[in-house]
């Protein structure tokens, strides 16, 4: 199933398989001590996902993001209220992030 990027996407959200996999995502980010976000600047406009990680997340969480673009270190701060420690930022702001945390993660 695709989601469009949409400001309105509650039609989506009545389907019992995407509400399965919401509640899962939900489970298991509140189990997680870290999250590794491929590619995902958390745009404003994902009120969808900012709301899940917002509340849903444990508080000690360590959140990398892999991104070529520097703010997203900012953004996951100011929009999730997570401290700064808590953010690795070493595959932020670098040419290929994707490759750069493949070759440091995967053994």
């Amino acid at each position: 199933m695709i989601v469009p990027p949409a400001a309105v996407k509650s039609p989506y959200y009545s389907n019992a398989a995407l509400k399965a996999t919401w509640r899962i995502a939900s489970e298991r980010l509140a189990e997680a001590e870290e999250l590794v976000m491929m590619g995902f600047s958390l745009p404003p406009t994902d009120l969808i996902v900012s709301s899940l990680l917002a509340t849903t997340r444990r508080d000690d969480i360590q959140l990398t993001p892999v991104n070529p673009k520097t703010a997203i270190v900012d953004r996951l701060h100011e929009a999730l209220q997570i401290p700064h420690a808590q953010i690795r930022a070493d595959f932020a702001g670098i040419s290929d992030p994707v490759r750069v945390w493949v070759d440091a993660n995967v053994k």
